[in-house]
């Protein structure tokens, strides 16, 4: 069973080769497919990409909403031309 800090040891561990590779003009895709077929990585691309060339991981960025308000303030109402999809809203 993986542990909450086990992504971060496996970047750390490959530190070196990381560098090494970016160095050399590798991208961050080529670079994670070469740690990931060497068995040397388990996580996801995604959660590689967060870690910086220090082993540091940056914040997760929020998932943006939708505001559904005019300049005024006031809500906006969403409306459909599809008569079908107005009775449903």
């Amino acid at each position: 069973m993986r542990k909450k800090y086990d992504a971060r040891v496996e970047v750390i561990a490959s530190l070196s080769v990381i560098r090494d590779l970016t160095e050399k003009g590798y991208s961050k895709k080529a670079i994670y497919k070469k740690l990931k077929n060497d068995e040397l990585l388990t996580i996801s691309y995604v959660h590689f990409c967060r870690f910086d060339l220090d082993g540091n991981l940056s914040r997760q960025q929020k998932k943006s909403t939708f505001r559904f308000q005019n300049n005024e303030g006031k809500k906006l109402e969403l409306k459909s031309a599809n008569p079908i999809i107005s009775s449903l809203v």
